[in-house]
């Protein structure tokens, strides 16, 4: 299903305080994955980026507003401003969140993005019908990627969540962008084996991975829980769960996300060439030369 999708290696997300460094260090970084809404809002006051960007590099957009789970239909609105977007960046494939969305010209309707879906089967043709709307008119591929959540709905005829993936997904040519430290910190807070989530999720939908690290809330209701921050180095339990999807999976893209608390560019290419080792252990792609952090493998 995605034997024509082209291999793409690591990459890093595109971060507006790192345009000049993720220049600088195109030879060191496979692709980049262009954040589509912020780019949306800063158009087109942004456009010099968008060239610097489409010229350099191979790119994937990444976006968060498609509102994919909304019960009432896709977003049409957005979607035809999001569609020339798209023709001008001509990335290989987009994707967004398995989440709940945003309401269209409310202030406050950003925020219901992340914000947990039911795993029904009514929910899962919700996102099947939406889908297939973006995907005829944006006519590339699209990703549908997991979230970490604070909470699961309590729904009569719940689904496991890999078990919902599988049944969203099925009947379709939609990929997943699994999100493995998602999929990490989900498992800490709520108590499941990461691994056993693995092993009953649609890995051979899974194109991309992104990686990340989280931090540990330290007040509030939520102390001690972990929250998908995008602001540390990630764990090496991510990266040994890596290392068990890439093998399993068509991954074609492996997508470092850090979104604050940057760290010195040096740091995270060296994150990148663990991906790279990762891929090329198990025969996906070139490694490239330069010491890569090592990792503990269980």
């Amino acid at each position: 299903m995605f034997e024509r999708l082209p291999f793409l290696g690591a990459g890093i997300g595109y971060q507006a305080d790192l345009h000049a460094e993720i220049l600088a260090n195109r030879e060191a970084i496979d692709f980049v994955e262009v954040p589509t809404d912020q780019f949306l809002g800063e158009l087109p006051g942004w456009s010099d980026r968008l060239v610097d960007l489409k010229h350099s590099f191979r790119t994937v957009a990444h976006g968060i507003y498609m509102s994919l789970g909304d019960a009432a239909g896709p977003h049409l609105e957005y979607l035809e401003q999001l569609a020339p977007f798209l023709e001008a960046l001509d990335p290989l494939w987009f994707s967004d969140h398995i989440d709940m969305g945003n309401i269209p010209h409310d202030d406050q309707g950003m925020y219901f993005h992340g914000m947990q879906v039911p795993f029904t089967f009514d929910q899962a043709d919700v996102f099947r019908r939406n889908m297939q709307v973006f995907a005829d008119r944006v006519r590339r591929p699209l990703l549908i990627e997991n979230i970490f959540y604070k909470f699961v709905l309590p729904m009569p005829g719940r689904l496991p969540e890999p078990a919902f993936i599988h049944k969203m997904l099925e009947g379709t040519d939609f990929g997943l962008l699994l999100d493995v430290t998602n999929v990490y910190i989900n498992a800490l807070n709520f108590g499941f084996d990461p691994y056993q989530w693995l092993d009953q999720a649609p890995l051979h939908r899974a194109v991309e991975i992104h990686v990340a690290g989280g931090e540990q809330i330290a007040s509030g209701p939520w102390r001690g829980r972990w929250a998908d921050t995008h602001s540390q180095p990630v764990p090496d339990a991510v990266w040994q769960m890596v290392d068990f999807v890439v093998p399993r999976a068509p991954v074609k893209a492996i997508l470092l996300e850090r979104d604050q608390n940057y760290p010195p560019m040096t740091d995270m290419l060296a994150e990148l060439r663990i991906a790279r080792d990762i891929l090329a252990s198990h025969g996906f792609g070139p490694t490239r030369d330069g010491p890569a952090l090592a990792i503990t493998t269980p």
